[in-house]
């Protein structure tokens, strides 16, 4: 069975403006200092199958405050001069998949006339933080993907396949939004609405919303103005901390190289050093860079032995 987070992802993927998360909000079991900030570019970790973001450490130098005391092997820091943000998703802007339609202003209300749909509303709009020049992380990650895989599937006993470890290289988030999922066709008595609320001030901004429903979809908001808890939102209203959508690679191990890692027969500083040694003998013998079409047979290197693929582009290592 398809599960909810699955359906939203997949349905709004296709509005291209990254891979959606089902679950916007850090983890709770992160510092207060990751929290109010929420993730962030330089971060590496895990879409997890619930939708959420699991964050194992940060690659920029002004974000290293957030790391934990334990990292990978040969830890390596950018430096963060090539950071940008701006607006992106202008306020009370509605994102929702092919068969879902919206069917009245105000308050927006929804209909689903397939066996899936997905919504997503942005009262206060959403901003685009992303690396102006992604090379350096490309080449940080092609370097380090063995080690980083180490820590992720040894040193922290993730349970992740190959392929799975992701370099945040951009992230659009908001400071609130509302989450609806279909899980069938509406009936003529369902209904979804995106109801501000009754206060004199229900079109300014600091107005509060909430979902009103019926029938087969599973909704949520932030902030909930029902919830008691004062960790659900964990900001002070001026920071864009829920993630919508992660830009970034994808990084993945040649399959030989990451059985021999799973089955712990492969040491990656030793691995790493036996690559370089065979890349300094290959360029004093022949003159020639390692790598070289005239020397396919040598063993790749790290870099090669690495895939990296952007979403929506093609692989580039």
């Amino acid at each position: 069975m398809v599960s909810t987070p699955e359906i939203y992802s997949r349905l709004l993927l296709s509005h291209r403006h990254g891979y959606p998360l089902y679950h916007p909000e850090a983890d709770l079991g992160l510092p207060s200092q990751y929290r109010r900030r929420g993730v962030s570019i330089g971060d590496v970790g895990i879409v997890t199958r619930d939708g959420s973001f699991d964050f194992l450490f940060n690659v920029c130098s002004s974000y290293a405050a957030v790391n934990p005391r334990e990292l990978p092997d040969d830890f390596e820091l950018l430096q963060s001069d090539y950071l940008s943000c701006r607006e992106y998703l202008r306020p009370k802007r509605h994102l929702f998949s092919d068969n879902v339609k919206q069917i009245n202003d105000s308050p927006v209300a929804y209909e689903c006339s397939g066996p899936e749909g997905a919504v997503l509303e942005l009262p206060k709009g959403a901003m685009l933080f992303e690396a102006t020049n992604r090379c350096p992380f490309q080449d940080l990650a092609a370097r380090h993907a063995l080690n980083w895989y180490k820590y992720m599937f040894i040193d922290k006993a993730r349970d992740a396949s190959n392929g799975s470890l992701y370099l945040v290289t951009g992230c659009v988030k908001a400071k609130e939004w509302g989450i609806a999922v279909f899980d069938r066709p509406s009936s003529s008595q369902d209904y979804l609405r995106f109801v501000a609320d009754a206060s004199p001030h229900e079109h300014d901004e600091d107005a509060s919303y909430s979902w009103e429903m019926m029938g087969a979809v599973i909704a949520k908001i932030v902030p909930n103005t029902d919830d008691d808890d004062d960790d659900v939102i964990t900001n002070d209203g001026e920071e864009h901390n829920q993630c919508l959508f992660l830009r970034g690679y994808k990084i993945m191990l040649r399959e030989q190289i990451w059985n021999l890692l799973v089955n712990r027969q492969l040491d990656p500083a030793q691995f790493l050093a036996q690559q370089e040694t065979n890349r300094t003998n290959h360029e004093d013998q022949s003159g020639a860079p390692w790598g070289s079409d005239s020397e396919a047979t040598l063993k790749p290197d790290p870099v090669q032995g690495v895939l990296l693929t952007e979403h929506f582009g093609v692989p580039l290592v």
